[in-house]
């Protein structure tokens, strides 16, 4: 077998005995001629003469490769239990909200006429949705985005006139005025994200 890596186990779970006696141990992968990696606890505590002195050393090699894959299934069913509750969590903030907008929309087909009550409401309930969504899509970004220098004025304007259509269905009219801006670190659509 040949060395693959080891690294240092930390050795705070031994006992005192152990401790006293100087005693090492180290996790390492041993890789077979046929390519097999092998898990291995190694420990190795010396041996003192009558004299205090390490006269020589004991070395205990023990194979842990079943132990770390139990380990890995463990951790694996873990995950999924957490994504299994969290899809639960999910499921039920997304479908309140629909189960709102359906029987609003029924309504509103049984009575025939359109209902500014009913439309404020589904507006309320869809707007939910989308908090959830964007709350929820938060978990999902695994590291801090890019960085890079970024003049903001064009980039304020193209926010502005994706905005400028979402105001004319609201009566509102946008007037944008600023000095120009300085570049910034940042990551653009980080940016356009916490404006829009």
């Amino acid at each position: 077998m040949k060395d693959y890596h080891y690294r240092v186990v930390t050795t705070p779970h031994l006992s005192q005995a152990a401790a006293h006696s100087n005693m090492s141990m180290l996790e390492t992968i041993r890789i077979s001629n046929d390519g097999k990696a092998y898990h291995m606890m190694l420990s190795i505590t010396p041996i003192f003469d009558y004299e205090e002195r390490v006269s020589n050393w004991a070395v205990h090699l023990r194979d842990i490769t079943a132990q770390k894959e139990i380990e890995k299934k463990l951790l694996r069913a873990e995950i999924l239990v957490s994504a299994g509750k969290m899809a639960a969590g999910v499921t039920h903030e997304i479908r309140n909200p629909l189960t709102s907008l359906k029987g609003l929309l029924q309504l509103m087909r049984a009575e025939g006429e359109y209902n500014h009550d009913y439309v404020a409401t589904m507006a309320k309930e869809v707007n939910q949705i989308e908090t959830f969504v964007d709350e929820t899509s938060l978990l999902a970004m695994p590291e801090a985005p890019p960085c890079k220098m970024i003049d903001l004025n064009p980039l304020l304007h193209s926010v502005i006139s994706l905005l400028d259509t979402q105001a004319i269905m609201s009566n509102f009219v946008f007037t944008f005025k600023h000095d120009p801006l300085p570049p910034v670190l940042c990551n653009e659509e980080s940016i356009k994200k916490s404006v829009l």
